[in-house]
């Protein structure tokens, strides 16, 4: 202390800035050092951004704003996506969506009566406290007791119903009773860089066994030139694909594990507008019925699909070929879609387990492009370490 009384004011001035920046850059920041604990902080919204392919998870259940990064191009994929599920309950019918015909996107909420969960964003190269993560809600553990990340990063909340929505009459009666955890999450691998999984834990909260339950997933796909875009059906994958006919993207997505396995039940035209298919648009999609009926395949009004290069009725739309312009063929419009499951039961606190992979690419044309997407779909299925976790 004697020579840093002796030495003059500047250099004192010099020494004090010293021995601060030696202090600061000493002291590790929050989540620098992947053996620290590090707390939690839920918020409104998080971006899953692992890998190139980047999304938005909201409180109230909404996948958006998804893009992906392809060289030095950024290319737009998802405006809007998320869980269906419908079911008769004691003679009227009762639904949660994710839809962009009003300004309320969803009646999902992560609003419970005594707590609000938001969204939270976990990192695999980190370990978290288990305070404030919301076990009681459906938050996942892992044998130490500790939050569990899916993937490499994982952005999680839970939902509930949210009956206060009156202004929209089809968001009007969402299911008494009902929990939806949702994680959406990813991996650093390269071959996993364009590739987004979402696994879906649905729980019966009620005091009543449900039957007939129907799920679904919906997307408002917007790849590249949205007004350009096609939605296809590969019946051997069970996988919805959006091409865009001004270039070589494609994307699409498919169910990994259905509610106790009972498979895929529909894929179904679904409008933006009523110029095309106007049964199927969303300016005649008003009732919580049609939610059921949407998720089995039906019209608007629950009239059957038709073919219309069979004749023949089905649960499955826009079943042809693309490459060789034959069988049924979508046309370029701002495309929706949906892939549904069902029907199953869930009994009064159980449990079940729905996830979702979602898959971005592109190729020297449309059939490079389609065979890298149906290639990668079914190297994912097979190596169910990627998304097989209770």
């Amino acid at each position: 202390m004697a020579v840093i009384k002796n030495i003059s004011l500047p250099l004192r001035v010099l020494f004090g800035l010293i021995f601060f920046l030696f202090n600061f850059f000493s002291c590790k920041n929050t989540g620098e050092d992947p053996n620290e604990i590090l707390g939690l902080v839920s918020d409104s919204l998080k971006t899953l951004q692992v890998n190139d392919f980047k999304v938005d998870l909201s409180q109230r259940g909404e996948i958006s704003t998804g893009i992906w990064k392809s060289g030095g191009s950024t290319i737009s994929s998802i405006y809007l996506a998320g869980l269906w599920i419908g079911m008769e309950h004691n003679g009227a019918p009762e639904g949660n969506i994710i839809s962009t015909k009003s300004i309320v996107r969803s009646n999902y909420t992560s609003k419970f009566t005594d707590k609000q969960i938001g969204v939270f964003s976990l990192n695999a190269d980190n370990n978290y406290a288990v305070n404030d993560w919301p076990v009681d809600y459906g938050a996942p553990i892992n044998n130490s007791g500790l939050p569990e990340i899916y993937g490499d990063e994982m952005c999680w909340t839970s939902l509930k119903s949210d009956t206060t929505i009156k202004n929209y009459s089809f968001l009007s009666r969402p299911i008494s009773g009902l929990r939806v955890t949702q994680a959406v999450y990813g991996y650093k691998r390269d071959d996993l860089r364009n590739t987004i999984f979402i696994k879906y834990g649905i729980t019966n909260l009620s005091t009543e066994d449900w039957n007939d339950v129907y799920i679904g997933f919906f997307s408002d796909t917007d790849l590249n030139n949205s007004f350009a875009n096609k939605t296809g059906y590969d019946s051997a994958r069970s996988l919805s694909y959006t091409y865009d006919t001004t270039s070589n993207y494609v994307t699409g997505f498919t169910f990994l594990e259905t509610p106790q396995d009972v498979g895929i039940k529909s894929h179904r035209i679904m409008r933006k507008n009523n110029y095309i298919d106007p049964d199927f648009g969303e300016y005649s999609f008003t009732s919580p019925n049609q939610i059921i009926y949407t998720l089995k395949g039906l019209s608007n009004s629950g009239q059957p699909m038709i073919n219309p290069v069979t004749g023949l009725i089905t649960n499955f739309a826009f079943t042809g070929d693309p490459v060789s312009h034959t069988g049924w063929l979508d046309n370029a419009v701002d495309v929706r879609s949906i892939i549904s499951s069902g029907s199953f039961s869930l009994n009064k606190g159980e449990t079940t387990w729905v996830t979702v992979v979602w898959v971005i690419n592109d190729g020297m044309n449309l059939l490079d492009s389609l065979t890298k997407l149906k290639s990668h779909i079914d190297q994912i299925k097979a190596d169910i370490a990627l998304w097989k976790f209770h």
